[in-house]
C-alpha cells in the first residue's frame, strides 16, 4: 500500500481516514448475512470519509463476463436503482484492463479520462458522475471486483491521501471476503462431518433393525402357524375361531411392521420395473377411501397422463399409504386429504411428483427438522417408521421428499421420482 505524504497524514483528513479505516477493519464476518453488512458498512464509511455521492462494491462473475454491483451506498440521498447494476465486461475492455494493471483508477474527469471514457454514455452521463476513484479488489493475485467511489457535481481532483484510503478500503474488503470464504468452508466441513456421523448411526441402526425384524418375523411365522392349526380343528367354537382370526390379523400387522423395518434397513427384497405411476395411484382409491372414511374426505386428483417410473409397486404403495395415514392422524377433527400427481423438472430432468396435502394441525420447525429420523415420533402409539420409510424409498428411487408445513396451516408432502427414459 502506498502511504500518503507525512504532512497529509498529520492533517485533519489523515486523521479522518485513519478513523474510517479502523471502523471498517473492526467489522468481522461471523454468521450468515454479515458479509453484506460488512460491505455495506465499508461503503457507507468510505462515502462519508471521502465526501462522495456513491460508493459501490462490485464483483466479477466467475467467468469474468459481468461486473455486478453487490452493495451500493448513496450518501447524497439519491434513490438506488430499481434493478441490479450489471456491466458486461466485453463492452469496456480498456477499463477492465486498467483495473488489472493499476493500484487505482483515479479519474478527475471521468467522462474524458482514457481509462474510464468507455463508461461515459451508458453509465457516467445517465448517473451524473463526473469523477471516479476505483480501487481493485484482489484475492490470491486474482482480480475479483472493485470498490468504486463516484463523485457528482464539479470535477474533483483526487489527492494522494484519497488514493491511499481507497486502496486500503479495497484491501480490507478483500480480507472480509477471505474471512467469509473461510467461515463457509469450515461450515461445509462441519456439515460433512455431521452427515458422516449421522450416516454411521443410521448404518448401525439399520443392522440392528434388520436383525430384530428377521427374528420378529420368525416368531410371527410360528404364531401364525399355530393359529392356522387351531383354525383347522373342526371342534373349535365360533368364539375360538374369532379369536384365532384376530390373532392372525395382529400377525399380519406385525409382518407389515417388519417389512417397514427391513425397508428402512434396505434389506427388503424389491422388484424394480417400469410402471405407470398414474395407473398405480388411481388403483389405490378403494384402499385410500377406507383409510380416510371414518373422519376425513379423500380428494384424489389424478389425470389420465401416463407417468412411467422405475420402481417396485409395493414401494409406491407404501409411500402413498404412509403419507395418507400421516395426513389423517394430523386431522383429529376431520378435514380433506388431497392426493395428486403433478409433473416437474429438476437438474434438467423430468420428474413425477406425488403430492399429499392435509388441513391439519401442521408441524412446527423443531419437529419438522426431525420428522424423517427413524423412530422419531410425536404420537404415543407411533412407531416413527412411516416417514423415514417414505424418505428411504424416495432416495432409493433417485428422488427427493419435501415438506411444507406451519402450525395451524396444514401440511403438504411432495415426493419427486424421476420419470423413466
Amino acid at each position: 500500500m502506498v502511504a500518503p505524504p507525512d504532512d497529509v497524514e498529520d492533517s485533519a483528513f489523515g486523521i479522518s481516514f485513519s478513523r474510517a479505516r479502523l471502523s471498517i477493519a473492526r467489522v468481522s464476518v461471523a454468521h450468515d448475512g454479515s458479509l453484506a453488512k460488512a460491505c455495506e458498512h465499508a461503503a457507507r464509511v468510505s462515502a462519508r470519509a471521502l465526501g462522495v455521492a456513491r460508493v459501490g462494491v462490485w464483483l466479477f462473475s466467475e467467468d469474468g463476463a459481468e461486473l455486478r454491483c453487490e452493495y451500493l451506498h448513496c450518501e447524497d440521498g439519491s434513490a438506488p436503482p430499481d434493478g441490479p447494476l450489471v456491466l458486461h465486461t466485453r463492452d469496456y475492455p480498456e477499463y477492465v484492463a486498467a483495473l488489472r494493471a493499476h493500484r487505482w483508477i483515479c479519474a478527475d474527469d471521468a467522462q474524458s479520462d482514457p481509462l474510464t471514457a468507455e463508461l461515459r454514455a451508458r453509465y457516467l452521463v445517465p448517473l451524473g458522475i463526473t469523477s471516479m476513484l476505483d480501487a481493485p479488489i484482489f484475492r490470491g493475485g486474482q482480480l475479483i471486483g472493485i470498490v468504486c467511489h463516484e463523485h457528482r457535481g464539479e470535477k474533483r481532483k483526487w489527492l494522494s491521501s484519497d488514493r491511499a484510503f481507497a486502496g486500503s478500503v479495497a484491501d480490507i474488503v478483500s480480507l472480509v471476503y477471505e474471512q467469509s470464504e473461510r467461515i463457509d468452508a469450515e461450515e461445509r466441513l462441519r456439515q460433512q462431518a455431521e452427515r458422516a456421523k449421522q450416516g454411521h448411526k443410521l448404518e448401525a441402526l439399520g443392522r440392528l433393525a434388520a436383525a430384530v425384524a428377521h427374528d420378529f418375523n420368525n416368531l410371527l411365522g410360528a404364531v401364525d402357524a399355530l393359529a392356522a392349526t387351531v383354525e383347522r380343528r373342526g371342534q373349535a367354537s365360533e368364539e375360538d375361531r374369532g379369536a384365532v382370526r384376530a390373532v392372525r390379523e395382529v400377525v399380519d400387522r406385525g409382518k407389515g411392521l417388519t417389512r417397514q423395518l427391513l425397508t428402512f434397513a434396505r434389506q427388503q427384497p424389491v422388484t424394480t420395473r417400469r410402471l405407470d405411476l398414474t395407473v398405480l395411484v388411481s388403483g389405490l382409491r378403494p384402499i385410500l377411501t377406507t383409510l380416510t372414511r371414518e373422519r376425513c374426505e379423500l380428494a384424489l386428483e389424478v389425470d389420465d397422463l401416463s407417468r412411467h417410473v422405475y420402481a417396485d409397486p409395493t414401494q409406491i404403495e407404501q409411500i402413498v399409504i404412509n403419507l395418507v395415514l400421516n395426513a389423517v392422524e394430523a386431522m383429529p377433527h376431520g378435514g380433506e386429504v388431497e392426493v395428486a400427481l403433478e409433473d416437474g423438472t429438476a437438474h434438467g430432468r423430468p420428474y413425477a411428483i406425488l403430492r399429499v396435502s392435509d388441513e391439519g394441525i401442521g408441524i412446527d420447525e423443531p419437529v419438522r427438522s426431525r420428522i424423517f429420523e427413524p423412530f422419531f415420533t410425536t404420537k404415543s402409539e407411533g412407531t416413527g417408521l412411516g416417514l423415514s420409510t417414505v424418505h428411504g424409498i424416495a432416495h432409493q428411487l433417485g428422488g427427493v421428499v419435501e415438506v411444507d408445513s406451519y402450525p395451524g396451516r396444514g401440511t403438504t408432502f411432495r415426493v419427486a421420482v424421476p420419470l423413466a427414459t
